[in-house]
């Protein structure tokens, strides 16, 4: 009961998004064909969450629907492209977007769940968000390291190409939000209320990540910058 409001709120905000998306998209291009597929999913999604108060058993469907997206960023992106090493790629991004979901929702879940609970389960699931957490942002560092090595062709593209600045900006905030985390981590068993707090500051700094990673997904790869000014 408590984690259908949000399911239905990420999962309709998905359907806004990939629809905008597909409806700017050029049309017969894989890009589109997969974002009009991601507002199906989210669409289809959102509704059994909205259902699910009457027929509860819905809920595993919109939770289902909510892991399919996580391989659209991957499908309709740069993971594709011709001169990228395919199944590592998607592989990759997928478990990037899957280890940000998991950081970004245990947070949602940490400031709007949990104050909701009794005093022993929030203890608990403190704990085990915690450690969970840990492994989240391990993996999304590795991953996000291992596209941007398929993404950039030299380490001067890093600060020669939009690309690249958009990377080292998105780099500083994760750096930000590790130091946090961290700190929010050690205060674990002190009182919930400061917990809560940092994990809202957490959550104010990914959005910033996120409207970075938005800017840099509509960027041209500094591989590709090369290869267009190559004469």
């Amino acid at each position: 009961r408590r984690i259908q409001p949000l399911l239905f709120f990420a999962l309709l905000v998905a359907f806004i998004g990939a629809g905008g998306l597909a409806y700017e998209s050029v049309g017969g291009t894989r890009n589109a064909l997969v974002l009009k597929i991601t507002a199906a999913i989210a669409f289809a999604g959102a509704a059994a969450a909205a259902a699910t108060p009457i027929v509860p058993r819905l809920l595993p469907v919109a939770g289902a629907c909510a892991l399919l997206l996580l391989a659209a960023p991957g499908l309709a992106g740069h993971a594709l492209d011709p001169d990228q090493p395919h199944p590592l790629a998607l592989v990759d991004d997928v478990l990037h977007v899957g280890a940000a979901a998991i950081w970004i929702g245990g947070l949602v879940a940490a400031v709007w769940l949990l104050p909701r609970v009794d005093t022993t389960s929030r203890s608990r699931a403190l704990r085990r968000l915690s450690s969970l957490l840990v492994v989240a942002v391990a993996v999304l560092a590795l991953t996000g390291v291992g596209r941007a090595l398929t993404e950039l062709s030299s380490v001067s593209q890093a600060w020669s190409t939009s690309y690249g600045r958009a990377l080292i900006v998105k780099t500083a905030l994760f750096a930000v939000l590790l130091a946090l985390g961290a700190a929010n981590r050690s205060r674990a068993r002190t009182a919930f209320s400061t917990v809560r707090r940092y994990a809202s500051v957490e959550l104010v700094l990914l959005l910033l990540v996120i409207g970075t990673v938005s800017v840099l997904v509509q960027l041209r790869p500094g591989r590709l910058v090369q290869r267009v000014a190559a004469p």
